[in-house]
Formats: structure tokens, C-alpha cells, sequence
């Protein structure tokens, strides 16, 4: 996730059900445990503002140092934000797509200004570049 500049931060399922527990909700319950998940949910409506609000706390405190410096440095202005790359995704009626990345706007620009829709889609010459398996071809 990193890579696409995404921020994960866990709190374990364990540490909610811990939590949560401390509070009368058993968040424990088993796929077919209807009763008991009823149950939960009927204990967590009962819940004061000031009851979720310790929960949030408690739940986010470990995470939070992380979190906050991630945040600070995401709204931060001290950095100025400069266009790394320019991404287009080209897809056909049928699904298909194809990716593309540029160092630059200008790049993307001129790739746009050149692009031969009926070139690329055309398969007559050779395969297609839009591929898509069908499960026959797969096996």
C-alpha cells in the first residue's frame, strides 16, 4: 500500500474486542451466532457519547503518535507539493484497459495529442494490446 502512497495504520482485532469488552459488548461473536451478535449490538446502542468517545481513545492510542506525525506531515506546508508523475488509464467498452505513467503533465499531454484510438484498438495485424484472458485460455 505504501507504494500507491497509502498510510495503514492498525488497531488489531484482538485490542477492539479487549476494548470494546470493557464496555459490555461482546464483539466476539462467531459467524452463526446470531443471538450474541444481537446482543452486541443491542449493548453498543446503549452506549453514552462520552462512552465512544473513551472507546475512540482507546482504540486509537497506540497508533496516535504515528498518525499524528503522518498527518502533520500531509498538511504540512513546509514541503512545497510538486507533480511526481501523471498517471492515464485508457479503458475500452469491453473493460479492458491499459495503464500509463509520465514524468511529466507535458508528457501525458503529448502522449493524449498522439493517441491513435483506432490504431490501438485494432487487432487485425496481430493480437490486440488489450488482453483479456477468457477461463478456457487460462486452464
Amino acid at each position: 500500500m505504501r507504494s500507491f502512497d497509502v498510510n495503514l495504520f492498525k488497531v488489531g482485532f484482538h485490542r477492539i474486542v479487549e476494548t470494546l469488552a470493557e464496555y459490555g459488548v461482546d464483539f466476539a461473536w462467531g459467524e452463526k451466532e446470531r443471538t450474541k451478535a444481537i446482543t452486541a449490538w443491542e449493548n453498543w446502542q446503549k452506549l453514552t457519547d462520552a462512552q465512544f468517545r473513551a472507546i475512540a481513545h482507546q482504540l486509537l492510542h497506540e497508533i496516535e503518535p504515528e498518525l499524528r506525525q503522518t498527518l502533520n506531515a500531509t498538511l504540512s506546508s513546509a514541503v512545497p507539493r510538486e507533480i511526481r508523475e501523471v498517471e492515464i488509464t485508457i479503458e475500452s467498452n469491453l473493460g479492458e484497459s491499459r495503464h500509463y505513467t509520465f514524468d511529466s503533465i507535458a508528457e501525458a499531454i503529448e502522449f493524449l495529442e498522439n493517441f491513435d484510438e483506432d490504431t490501438m484498438l485494432n487487432d487485425e495485424s496481430g493480437p490486440a494490446l488489450w488482453v483479456i484472458e477468457s477461463d478456457d485460455e487460462q486452464q
